[in-house]
């Protein structure tokens, strides 16, 4: 649902998909940094359902998958659909 799902737990890699949401909010907590890890939705809809580009923190992604220790790092990843 948020657009991203774990692929290796071995890694803690994970692929990105088109997400369901059009925005949400994790929090982070104990054991690591607090903070929070933001996922944005841009331009979706029924007909704009395919994910035309991913950012995490402003930088546009260069493979479909984040790591689990960026979602730990806090930030926001940003989609835009087509």
């Amino acid at each position: 649902a948020l657009g991203f799902y774990p692929t290796d737990p071995t890694t803690g890699e994970c692929r990105i998909g088109s997400p369901i949401v059009r925005s949400a909010t994790v929090r982070i907590g104990a054991p690591f940094d607090t903070g929070e890890f933001k996922v944005v939705v841009n331009n979706q809809s029924s007909e704009n359902f395919k994910v035309r580009s991913v950012r995490l923190n402003g930088k546009e992604l260069r493979s479909w998958t984040i790591c689990h220790s960026d979602i730990l790092s806090g930030g926001i990843l940003d989609f835009d659909m087509e």
